[in-house]
């Protein structure tokens, strides 16, 4: 796998979740969607790249953080990383929930104030858990993998 490749498309993909959420930022704000099948588009979107996203960490990020901590005898990383990963299993639970409840797929939901507001929520625990992500993990992958040669 091209490490130096892989990290910066995590980031990419991180950037893009970002910017889908900027788009619908004045609706969460006002609590009030003005362009429904825009909102849905955006929801959409945001889906499939979290799919796409999470699939990624789950099958090659987290395993190779754990794998090359075990290696280094960096033992101490494996608790932190259990907790990365028990969060993002939390947050994605309550998105795809969300999506689901709502049939984002066909577009079929009620854009209320309820619903708005856990899409609020969702935005704001991915977007905290994006930033962690980048400030800590991201760089202990570039040190283990990019830094030096392995």
């Amino acid at each position: 796998m091209n490490r130096k490749a892989y990290i910066k498309e995590l980031e990419r993909e991180h950037n893009k979740i970002i910017h889908l959420f900027d788009q619908l930022e004045s609706d969460l704000d006002k609590e009030e969607v003005i362009d429904h099948k825009r909102f849905c588009e955006i929801l959409l979107e945001l889906k499939e790249l979290m799919l796409q996203h999470l699939r990624s960490e789950d099958d090659a990020f987290y395993p190779d953080m754990k794998n090359r901590a075990i290696e280094l005898h960096q033992e101490a990383l494996l608790p932190a990383l259990g907790k990365y990963i028990d969060d993002m299993k939390l947050i994605s639970t309550k998105a795809f929930k969300l999506f689901e409840d709502c049939n984002i797929d066909s577009c079929e939901c009620e854009l209320d104030t309820e619903f708005i507001r856990n899409v609020k929520e969702v935005r704001d625990e991915l977007l905290a858990r994006i930033r962690s992500e980048e400030k800590s993990l991201f760089h202990i992958y570039k040190g283990y993998f990019l830094d030096k040669l392995v």
